[in-house]
This record gives structure tokens, C-alpha cells and sequence, in this order.
């Protein structure tokens, strides 16, 4: 059996802080990523003071979300000791995804209700278009009481004005991957059914967005036109 013994004490991740309990599972500049979707606000009330203990006690006056803290903050230290290790993980982007699909599965394995899990709106600035452009906003969420999901679709011009919206319940898809395919498809779908060619897409995952503006990629992303 291989042993790796650490003993340094600056982080491994960023390579330039003393790593203690905060900064290994929310200060690490590495580690933000994850904490961004669902717990920006966070960063107002906190900042750079305090303990990991007082961050605790900051989520706990949020009794809804701070489940879903303790699963990610769980998932960060895992995926801490595995990389220090030097052993395969999941790559950071996609922990946030992993720990709300882990609480979620618990509570229904439990028969538990976790309230929607909302994909934040305020985790990305809207900045308008060009003139004679448009902007395709898509969002979704995630309803733990059921098997449903919600997918909504804004299209605003160059001056804000909202030109066309829908909303939309779905069947939850098994993985979060196939939910942000699946809401972007939406869009797309939308866009072209109301004639706005002429437009940019902005969603949460950098993944979509990249495949969506890939100029090989046609209107019928993830199934038919």
C-alpha cells in the first residue's frame, strides 16, 4: 500500500495560503467555484473575517440551505483529501451539481421533502446585447416534492424589453448534465419558433453555452429541430 505523508502546510489547491479548516473548504480561490451558485450571498456577510465556526453559524440562521451547506462543505473537504492523496476525483466544477443531487437522493431514499433547489439568476450580471440582437436567457429548477422540473426561457432586446418568455414543467431528468442540455435545447427551440435567430444565449453552465455558440452546432442541440 502507497502512503503519501503531507506536510506542508500551505494549500495544495492554490499554492499560496496557509491552509486551515476556512480556507481549505470556502476560502481557497479554487474552491469558490463551487460555492458560488448557491452561496454568493455568503460572502457579503462574512468576508475575510470570522472562523469557519461563525460561517457555520451564519448558515444555520438559514435553516433551508444550510442542509445543502453541509453536504457541499462535506463534498469540498472530500474532494480535499482525495486530491492531497493524489488519488482520481471529481473535478471541482462539478461538485456543487454532485452535492445537491447526494441531498436530494437522501431525502428520497428517506422519504423527505427538500424544498426547490432554484438555479440562481443573480450568479451571472445580465449585460444587454448589440443593437438588432437579442439575449436567450435559460434557468431551471428542481422540485425535491416530486419528479417534475421547471424550465423558463427570457428573451430581451438590446433595451431590456422582454420579447418573448415561457415556462415549462418537465419530467426531472437523472442527472444535472442532461437538465442544463435539456433547458438550453428549450431555448433554442423557443428562439427559433419565434423567429429570433439573431441571438445570444446566457445560462449557468459554461458547458452549454460553449457548445451552443460552436458555430458546427445546429438549432436541433439535443434532439430534433
Amino acid at each position: 500500500m502507497k502512503r503519501i505523508i503531507i506536510q506542508e502546510n500551505v494549500c495544495h489547491l492554490c499554492s499560496k495560503h496557509p491552509e486551515d479548516v476556512k480556507h481549505a473548504l470556502w476560502g481557497c480561490s479554487k474552491v469558490r467555484q463551487v460555492w458560488q451558485r448557491r452561496f454568493r450571498w455568503a460572502d457579503n456577510s462574512q468576508g475575510e473575517e470570522g472562523s469557519f465556526s461563525d460561517l457555520v453559524q451564519l448558515m444555520q440562521e438559514n435553516p433551508r440551505l444550510f442542509p445543502l451547506f453541509a453536504v457541499t462543505a462535506w463534498t469540498v473537504w472530500h474532494h480535499r483529501n482525495k486530491s492531497c492523496l493524489q488519488t482520481a476525483t471529481m473535478p471541482l466544477g462539478r461538485l456543487a451539481d454532485f452535492a445537491e443531487n447526494y441531498l436530494q437522493n437522501y431525502a428520497d431514499r428517506n422519504g423527505q421533502q427538500v424544498p426547490p433547489v432554484r438555479r440562481s439568476a443573480t450568479t451571472v450580471s445580465w449585460s444587454p446585447p448589440s443593437e438588432n440582437r437579442v439575449k436567450i436567457n435559460f434557468d431551471g429548477a428542481l422540485f425535491g416534492e416530486s419528479d417534475s422540473a421547471g424550465i423558463g426561457v427570457v428573451i430581451r432586446n438590446s433595451e431590456g424589453e422582454v420579447m418573448a418568455a415561457l415556462s415549462e414543467k418537465i419530467v426531472k431528468p437523472q442527472a444535472a448534465e442532461l437538465f442544463e442540455i435539456l433547458a438550453a435545447r428549450r431555448a433554442v427551440l423557443f428562439s427559433t419558433k419565434t423567429g429570433f435567430y439573431n441571438s445570444i444565449f446566457e445560462g449557468d453552465s459554461s458547458t452549454v453555452i460553449n457548445l451552443l455558440q460552436d458555430s458546427n452546432v445546429s438549432h436541433s442541440l439535443g434532439g430534433t429541430s
